[in-house]
Order: C-alpha cells, then sequence, then structure tokens
C-alpha cells in the first residue's frame, strides 16, 4: 500500500516527468496571506516603554537620582555614564560641595550654547584667516549657520589676523 501511494502520480515523491531543483515547473502559488505573522511586533517601539530594560536605570531611580541624570544615562547608556561618574568622582576634590559634609558633588557645566558660539567663532576666524572678506564671512556665518554676526564682531574676532576694514 505504502509503494502505491509513493508511487502514484499525486506523490510528491513519485517519478514524473517533472524537472528538479530551479528546472522545476512554476506553480499556482499556495493560498493565504504569507508574509509576516500578525503578532510580530519585536522591533516596534511602544509608547511608554523604556528604550532599554537595563535594570541599573531603576538602580539609580531608586536611590534618588534626579531625573536630568537619569535622562542623561538613558541618553549614554548606564556603561557610559557610570564611567563618566567616576570620572567626575575622581576630580571631586576642585569641584563645589552642593550641601557641605561632601555628601555630593556640584560639577558644572557651562550651557551649550556656549560651545555652539566657541565653534562660530572659529568658524570665523577660519575664513578670515582664508582671506575671505568680512562682509561675505558675515553672509556665510548667516547661511551656513543661520546666526546673525555684525561686522565689528567679526573684526573683533580677527584683530590678530589683521583683517583690513
Amino acid at each position: 500500500m505504502m509503494v502505491q501511494q509513493l508511487t502514484s502520480p499525486a506523490s510528491p515523491l513519485a517519478p514524473s516527468s517533472k524537472r528538479v531543483g530551479g528546472r522545476q515547473g512554476s506553480k499556482a502559488p499556495a493560498g493565504g496571506r504569507g508574509g509576516y505573522q500578525d503578532k510580530c511586533d519585536v522591533f516596534q517601539i511602544r509608547a511608554g516603554v523604556k528604550k532599554t530594560d537595563d535594570p541599573r536605570l531603576d538602580e539609580l531611580y531608586a536611590m534618588g537620582m534626579q531625573q536630568y541624570w537619569l535622562d542623561v544615562a538613558e541618553f549614554l547608556g548606564v556603561d557610559a555614564f557610570l564611567g563618566m561618574w567616576r570620572v567626575l568622582d575622581a576630580h571631586r576634590d576642585t569641584m563645589p560641595d552642593a550641601g557641605g559634609r561632601g555628601a555630593s558633588m556640584s560639577p558644572t557645566l557651562r550651557p551649550y550654547s556656549n560651545y555652539l558660539k566657541f565653534q562660530k567663532n572659529r568658524f570665523v576666524e577660519n575664513l578670515a584667516r582664508q582671506g575671505v572678506p568680512p562682509s561675505e564671512i558675515q553672509k556665510r556665518v548667516q547661511t551656513q549657520l543661520c546666526e546673525k554676526i555684525s561686522i565689528n564682531h567679526i573684526y573683533r574676532l580677527n584683530k590678530k589676523n589683521k583683517i583690513k576694514r
């Protein structure tokens, strides 16, 4: 009986005139939708769910870490945050105390706008060293950095580069 089933024309194992491998004739596609399963949401980020499941974030929260530091830890990753914390702690003697008795450190960090201003000034100085006239520097700062700068400020920044009026 089994031999008959295996050799019947309906059996996939039966000898036939069909070719093998990539030379098989085309079949009609099987019914159904195909594709991914309906419940495949592994790669989707759900609202209200943390980006990382690092339990150390919960520990930092439980020990009373301020929210801005928790945000930094989540952004950098806990390992990088803990490394930064160790570096800051190594320099605690040069930082002001926040509440006396040395219970906490109070590192000072300039506003990010100070960094952007520093970069803008280096941009202006570099253009001046290249011989770009102040009016062109002013235009480039406006178009490339989306900031306004006065011609007088350009002169002040580049006194050492001897820009001529």
